[in-house]
């Protein structure tokens, strides 16, 4: 039990409270425009209030929540790995981008034979060139459309389509703009045959976060969404919006 988790939403839920019957109290109308825009209030004061409550009941709810989930760190040692599939789509990203990202997928720690990476690279051809360069030293592969047709998710279905004969067992898709850890592919393997999901998604975080304050904020607001708010509505059966950060399921 974490005692932090269930005061803090218990206060939050007091304040609120206390704030909201002060509001709605003081209110003073004494013409129809005026009444309108008390009833207004109300109503913004009401929204405001319950979504208050549900943050509130969430961090409750995680004080009490006992993680019972298997701990997911790499796959065992065998010799059939699963075969990976990664997809990144780009467009136009500078070479800096570009090099940092695919050097990174270079060095993750899994058998070269299983492990698939191929840029969807919509760029200008110049830049496709660039880019081709930088993937033939590093073990990627280029893949390129004649047109933008649906645009990212064009890309992936294009790629999808033109890889579909190959024996493929896992999805990974990411940005341009990540930098994956060397272990990323075990960890994904292994979440989804230890549990038997269908999709995994991990969680990203800003590699500047110290440099300043808008990276901080933005880095803030990743671990209370990944840690907080998507744990706690996943405990309260409540639904949330899934990101296209880096996600991975079965293809069947």
């Amino acid at each position: 039990m974490k005692i932090s988790y269930i005061l803090y939403g218990i206060l939050t839920i007091i304040v609120s409270t206390i704030l909201s019957v002060y509001n709605v109290l003081h209110i003073q109308y004494n013409d129809i425009f005026s009444l309108i825009a008390a009833a207004l209030f109300i109503a913004t004061q009401a929204v405001w209030f319950f979504i208050i409550l549900n943050h509130s009941s969430i961090f409750i709810r995680l004080g009490f929540y006992k993680d019972s989930s298997p701990k997911y760190e790499t796959v065992s040692e065998r010799i059939n790995y699963p075969s990976v599939l990664i997809l990144i789509p780009v467009y136009n990203e500078p070479i800096s981008i570009i090099k940092r990202m695919v050097e990174a997928l270079h060095k993750i720690d899994y058998p070269k034979n299983r492990l698939h990476i191929y840029l969807l690279d919509d760029s200008n051809p110049k830049i496709t060139d660039r880019n081709g360069e930088i993937c033939k030293l590093n073990g990627c592969k280029i893949i390129k459309r004649k047109n933008r047709k649906g645009y990212r998710a064009g890309a992936l279905n294009n790629a999808i389509n033109s890889l579909n004969g190959n024996s493929i067992d896992y999805l990974v898709v990411l940005d341009a703009d990540h930098k994956p850890y060397p272990n990323i592919i075990k960890r994904l393997a292994s979440a989804i045959e230890k549990s038997k999901y269908d999709i995994v998604m991990f969680p990203q975080f800003f590699e500047n976060m110290n440099e300043n304050s808008m990276a901080f904020s933005a880095s803030m607001g990743q671990y209370f969404d990944y840690y907080f708010n998507r744990k706690g509505r996943s405990i309260c059966l409540q639904f949330y919006i899934l990101c296209w950060n880096e996600l991975d399921w079965k293809i069947w």
